[in-house]
């Protein structure tokens, strides 16, 4: 919920099948700046710490996003969003660790 809440969505946002595009996200030298709503660096450190210890299925759309942090454009932005969006969509998914009973 507080990846949600900081890129400015919210749980009726329309979700996403998939957390990437068919195509890689590339440097996009002479495209668009991005809106600066929100802190992109701060948002992919959260999907990050999401895809290392509950996510997996997020790892490679995240890893794409985090490796612009220093400079992200607005296809950036949309790729963070991507995820967000997919993640809204299987909020119910994840890795869940129980406890042993014996």
């Amino acid at each position: 919920d507080r990846i949600i809440a900081a890129v400015g969505m919210d749980e009726y946002t329309n979700s996403a099948k998939t957390p990437a595009a068919t195509t890689c996200v590339g440097a996009d030298l002479g495209g668009k700046n991005r809106d600066k709503n929100w802190n992109y660096a701060s948002v992919v450190g959260m999907l990050l710490y999401l895809a290392g210890n509950t996510r997996p299925d997020i790892a490679f759309a995240v890893h794409q996003a985090a490796r612009f942090s220093h400079k992200p454009m607005k296809v950036h932005e949309d790729a963070v969003k991507r995820i967000v969006r997919y993640l809204i969509g299987t909020r119910d998914k994840g890795l869940f660790f129980g406890t042993d009973s014996s």
